[in-house]
């Protein structure tokens, strides 16, 4: 009888661990990741059509950046000379690896190229577009904060290997809430305004 006892009390303890589980709050303290995306279909109204006349291959370098951004920790500035990470919130990978694939999309939606290739690659192109990040943050030193993104751009011919054309260009905008999830938000809308003029400068035929 005791025995019967032990384990109705041992079943319902169970059953209320179970319940206490299913109702406690999900773990705020884990981390959370974040992508970098190509504006959806429907919605890329920034993205413009060029005439098809199939200026050659192009071929996307593998984007770099400089050292503090070589993370795929979320970088902000709380102070003009403070800069410091998220420590619950960072991007899926580092923002150069995230970027790649977005600006490959971008030169193939254009139409403007025979054939856009990227990094690794060892065939033959005809010129190679190289991208550095310089900055990629959320600025919290005004309200609302901002998110910074700056690229440095290079067009190079692959046969001279000199520079067509060269270009640093800086995009920021108001986050729509003073916290990470504010920042992703207002990183792509970055981002989609990016690829008209990653468009334009791989097209580029000279220097301005």
């Amino acid at each position: 009888m005791m025995k019967a006892t032990f384990n109705v009390v041992l079943y319902t303890l169970c059953l209320l661990l179970s319940a206490c589980s299913l109702l406690s709050p999900i773990d705020s303290s884990a981390k959370k990741s974040y992508l970098l995306m190509y504006p959806a279909k429907g919605n890329d109204s920034a993205i413009k059509k060029y005439p098809q006349h199939k200026s050659g291959t192009i071929l996307v370098a593998t984007v770099s950046s400089v050292p503090w951004l070589d993370t795929s920790q979320m970088a902000y500035q709380k102070t003009n000379n403070q800069m410091d990470y998220f420590a619950l919130n960072q991007w899926a990978a580092k923002p150069s690896e995230l970027l790649q694939p977005i600006v490959v999309q971008a030169l193939e939606s254009s139409r403007n190229f025979k054939s856009v290739v990227f990094a690794p690659y060892s065939g033959n192109y005809d010129r190679r577009l190289d991208i550095k990040i310089l900055d990629f943050k959320q600025d919290f030193t005004q309200h609302p904060s901002r998110y910074v993104i700056q690229l440095q751009m290079q067009l190079i011919s692959r046969d001279t290997q000199q520079i067509i054309i060269s270009r640093n260009v800086q995009i920021e905008m108001p986050c729509p809430s003073d916290n990470p999830q504010g920042g992703v938000i207002t990183a792509n809308q970055i981002i989609s305004q990016f690829i008209p003029i990653w468009i334009n400068f791989a097209n580029a035929k000279k220097l301005p």
